[in-house]
């Protein structure tokens, strides 16, 4: 038998535990409901958040206002400023307002963005060769939408990643972590390789604005009927939260009582255990 010091291996073992044997363990909880709906939920709120429109509108605003006939200079330095700006100010109003009530509104004003700037482009016919100075005008209204846009897109992006780790116990914080950015980097991928197809497509920018619309409609949707709100809560309340029956624990109409029925709900769990 293998001596370590004044601990024999067979004792060293029960005292740190069996490496292999707590990989399975591991995965074992991974793989269990109560955990494997948490990491579906986290997987795919950050990877359907990709096809909202922020990298295109992100990644691609340069091209986009050069073709509505507006400066991309400017254009690209409007979106920057406003992405810090919601940046900042998120810190005001998120423990505030509630994670799922900001990501909700924040899909609904980005839907709204993405249709008033889709209609002015297809309202004035912005992608025309052709453009006069007061199509420019149109096209700097356009802008405003765009950066608007990304402003509420980042109120959604972080507070999605609030959430996400805020899911997950800490044992298996780590890896739950891990696959939702597996999710986050897949969708701004995929996103990021078919949006200048789209943006060339027959489909123009107007119609890829609009397709962007209708996938923020979908997700507003998930996060109505999937998502709880963790406001206000523990750790240990929030894995508590999701034992709870799906309907209690999303509560959909939850927003009419800002988060407290969730807190309620848990805090009785809590109590009755």
């Amino acid at each position: 038998m293998i001596k370590l010091g004044r601990l024999d291996w067979r004792t060293y073992q029960l005292l740190t535990g069996n490496p292999s044997s707590l990989k399975k363990t591991l995965w074992q909880t991974c793989l269990s409901w109560d955990i494997a709906h948490r990491l579906f939920l986290g997987f795919f709120l950050l990877f359907l958040g990709r096809f909202s429109g922020m990298p295109l509108a992100v990644y691609f605003s340069v091209s986009i206002f050069c073709k509505i006939g507006t400066s991309g200079f400017i254009g690209g330095a409007i979106i920057s400023l406003s992405q810090l700006i919601s940046q900042l100010s998120v810190l005001l109003i998120a423990d505030r307002l509630g994670r799922k009530l900001i990501i909700l509104c924040g899909y609904l004003g980005m839907g709204v963005c993405l249709v008033v700037a889709s209609g002015l482009i297809l309202g004035f016919g912005l992608e025309a060769d052709q453009l006069s100075s007061d199509r420019t005008i149109v096209g700097y209204f356009v802008v405003a939408c765009l950066a608007l846009f990304v402003a509420v897109g980042s109120y959604v992006v972080s507070q999605s990643w609030t959430v996400v780790s805020e899911m997950y116990p800490l044992k298996i914080k780590g890896v739950s972590m891990s696959v939702a950015s597996v999710g986050w980097w897949v969708g701004n991928i995929v996103s990021g390789e078919i949006s200048p197809f789209l943006l060339s497509s027959s489909l123009g920018t107007a119609g890829t604005l609009l397709l962007d619309t209708i996938i923020c409609a979908l997700i507003f949707i998930f996060v109505l009927l999937l998502l709880p709100e963790t406001k206000q809560l523990s750790l240990e309340q929030v894995d508590q939260l999701f034992s709870t029956p799906w309907l209690q624990r999303t509560n959909p109409l939850y927003y009419l009582t800002f988060g407290r029925v969730n807190k309620v709900q848990v805090l009785a769990v809590s109590s009755s255990g």
